[in-house]
C-alpha cells in the first residue's frame, strides 16, 4: 500500500541576540531530512526536520548575514495492512513554502514567519508466502490446462549511504576574495547494475555568492559530476 499525507509547519523564527535586524531576504534554502519512522499495525509514525538557511541584508547598511534554524515535525499515516514485519519507504517533498520578515510592535524586524506544507509519502512492502497450484485434475471431466508465468516482486535490499564528493573548483585570479554564501543542488541522472553493485550517476551544482578583489558581489555556478557505487545483497539476474 502507498499513502500520502500533508503536514503543516507554522513557526516564528527569532534572530539571535548578536545578529542584526532584517532589511530584505536575499535567498533561502530549505532541506527535509527523515529522522526515523516506526510501524505500528496499520499506522506509520514519521519524524523529520526542516533545515532552513536564510541570507538577508541588515538594516543601516550593516552588511549581509546568514540565519539558520531547524524545525522538527511528526505525522501519523494510516496504511492499511502494514505490520511490524513490513518495510516502509518514506519520501518527503515541500508542497508549498512561504517565508516573510516579521516585525515587532516597535517596527524592528528580528524574526521570520515560516508557513510550509510538507507532503509525506509512505510506501509499504511486505514479504508474504504465496500458495501456488502446480497441477490439478478431475476424475469426471477432461481438463485443458494452460501454464503461464507470473512475475512476483520482492524487496532485495535497502540502501542508505553517505557519499562524499570532492573536487577542486577553478576560478580566475581576482574572482573571489570572500565567499558570502554557498549551497548545492543535487540531481540523479540514472543508475546501472554491475555484479552485486548498483552504480548511481548524478551532478551536484555548487552555487555561491562571493566578493571579488574590488568588493563587488558576484554569483557563480560550478557543476560536479559524480558516480556512487553501492553494494546490494543477493542481486537478482533480472
Amino acid at each position: 500500500n502507498c499513502v500520502e499525507k500533508n503536514t503543516i509547519i507554522d513557526e516564528k523564527l527569532e534572530l539571535g541576540p548578536s545578529q542584526h535586524s532584517v532589511e530584505n531576504i536575499l535567498r533561502h534554502n530549505a532541506v527535509l531530512t527523515l529522522i526515523n519512522h516506526k510501524i505500528i499495525n496499520d499506522k506509520v509514525i514519521v519524524k523529520g526536520e526542516l533545515a532552513l538557511d536564510i541570507l538577508y541584508t541588515c538594516v543601516n547598511d550593516a552588511g549581509i548575514e546568514k540565519f539558520s534554524a531547524t524545525v522538527p515535525f511528526s505525522q501519523i499515516l494510516d496504511v492499511d495492512g502494514v505490520t511490524e514485519d513490513c518495510e516502509c519507504d518514506i519520501s518527503m517533498d515541500i508542497a508549498s513554502f512561504e517565508l516573510k520578515p516579521c516585525s515587532a510592535y516597535d517596527g524592528d524586524v528580528r524574526a521570520f514567519s515560516l508557513d510550509a506544507k510538507i507532503c509525506i509519502t509512505a510506501c509499504a512492502v511486505c514479504n508474504n508466502n504465496v500458495a501456488v497450484i502446480y497441477d490439478a485434475y478431475s476424475p469426471k471431466v477432461n481438463l485443458n490446462l494452460k501454464n503461464e508465468n507470473t512475475v512476483f516482486e520482492k524487496m532485495i535490499d535497502k540502501i542508505s549511504e553517505n557519499f562524499t564528493c570532492k573536487k577542486k573548483l577553478e576560478f580566475s585570479d581576482g574572482d573571489i576574495s570572500n565567499i558570502i554564501d554557498m549551497w548545492c543542488n543535487c540531481a540523479l541522472q540514472g543508475y546501472r547494475c554491475e555484479d552485486n553493485d548498483i552504480i548511481f550517476t548524478g551532478t551536484v551544482t555548487v552555487c555561491m555568492f562571493a566578493k571579488n578583489q574590488e568588493n563587488d558581489i558576484n554569483y557563480f555556478e560550478r557543476p560536479i559530476d559524480f558516480e556512487c557505487r553501492c553494494a546490494v545483497n543477493d542481486m537478482p539476474q533480472n
